[in-house]
């Protein structure tokens, strides 16, 4: 009699065995195959055994021809003899791909910053997401993958938004970007919570090493056996991750299969703070103005300025001095007044007298007292659609005008 403990996918097959003996059984199974579908085994080169547990590094096998190996490579995940081991290769070779990725898009004009958050999203971050699933992303690992992500975000800028800022949507201030720890908390979790569901040997196996501290707050197998012992860390973390998910308004215990992974990020997601320039000036109606410069249909590298212009992003002479690149923070056209973002798209010499006729044209429609400060930051009081979009359409658009 023989218990199966093996997957294949294509023409790649992987068999877990508990002893000597189990070798020469799948030998021999395997010699029977052969003969009677003709398709021969690759015995030189491409057969691997690895030993975990208690046969972590040997190198003596039943087989003369299987060649022994300190990891092997399964659907993409390395494969050592202990977890920490598998978790740390699998990262390492999958972010040394990320960066690879990315020095072929490093060529590309991408000027806009929710251009190079797009491609982070579509063509980096889903390779990492497929890993994440299955995983856990440890905090070394995160953290390399948001300095890639910084680094390519903010090729082209001297000036940076601190991280968790960037992943409200524009509407709220950010630029939609995952932030990797909870993007792979939330995969991870909708991963096993969807495992439970479905029963089988992977609920059996979740409910042994994790049963006890998840009793009465997930629906578990009956009767199954449950260790009594402390878990592996591994398993301890995953307690605690999914006694934080269970709680959730996005889950419901009733309904586990349907769990969904982005539901779940955006309930982990509530405790972002706000934008930085928000505490700075908290007198503007900031939703207004975000929403604003989130109209569709704005050119986006209007929008794109205008929302390094907001977050006082802008090389500007006030900002590079007090970065030490500077020698003073005056003006270079008039040099007795500070060069920062107001009076750069306002007051200067180059673009008052631009930007006085568009002050004064949208007093006029509008109707309001409108400042130069209350235009630029797009916070006017709410208006009727049309002038909504003219008047954000005006002063993005002018804004890059400008700084070009």
């Amino acid at each position: 009699h023989v218990r199966e403990a093996s997957f294949g996918y294509m023409d790649d097959v992987n068999v877990l065995g508990s002893h000597l003996s189990d070798i020469i059984k799948v030998d021999t199974i395997t010699l029977a195959f052969e003969a009677a579908a003709g398709a021969i085994l690759n015995r030189n080169r491409k057969t691997l055994i690895l030993g975990l547990g208690s046969w972590e590094g040997r190198q003596d096998w039943p087989l003369p021809w299987l060649q022994a190996a300190s990891s092997i490579k399964v659907l993409g995940f390395d494969i050592c003899p202990t977890f920490t081991a598998s978790v740390s290769s699998t990262w390492t070779r999958v972010l040394a791909g990320l960066q690879s990725t990315l020095r072929t898009w490093a060529s590309r004009r991408l000027p806009v910053l929710l251009q190079r958050v797009q491609t982070l999203e579509v063509f980096v971050l889903s390779k990492a997401w497929y890993f994440a699933q299955v995983i856990p992303l440890s905090s070394a690992a995160a953290s390399t993958l948001r300095r890639i992500m910084g680094d390519f975000l903010w090729a082209h800028n001297l000036i940076r938004l601190a991280f968790p800022q960037l992943h409200q949507p524009l509407s709220k201030g950010g630029l939609g970007l995952s932030c990797p720890v909870r993007r792979a908390e939330s995969l991870l979790s909708k991963q096993v919570l969807h495992q439970l569901a479905a029963g089988g040997r992977p609920a059996l196996h979740f409910t042994y090493w994790m049963g006890t501290a998840l009793q009465g707050h997930l629906p578990l197998p009956q009767d199954a056996p449950v260790l009594t012992g402390q878990p592996p860390a591994q398993f301890v973390a995953l307690q605690t991750l999914l006694l934080t998910v269970v709680a959730l308004p996005s889950v419901s215990l009733d309904f586990l299969a349907i769990s969904k992974s982005s539901r779940i990020y955006r309930d982990l997601l509530t405790d972002l703070p706000p934008p930085r320039i928000q505490l700075k000036l908290p007198a503007l109606p900031w939703d207004l103005v975000w929403q604003r410069l989130a109209t569709p249909l704005l050119p986006p590298i209007a929008v794109d300025c205008h929302f390094q212009a907001l977050h006082n992003l802008l090389p500007t002479r006030e900002r590079l001095h007090r970065l030490g690149l500077a020698p003073s923070p005056a003006c270079l056209h008039c040099p007795a007044l500070v060069e920062d973002g107001l009076h750069l798209f306002t007051s200067c010499p180059r673009v008052a007298g631009a930007w006085d006729n568009l002050l004064h044209r949208a007093i006029l429609v509008s109707g309001l007292a409108l400042t130069n400060h209350t235009l630029l930051f797009l916070a006017w009081p709410a208006r009727p659609g049309r002038l909504e979009a003219a008047l954000t359409l005006a002063v993005t658009t002018f804004s890059a005008w400008a700084w070009e």
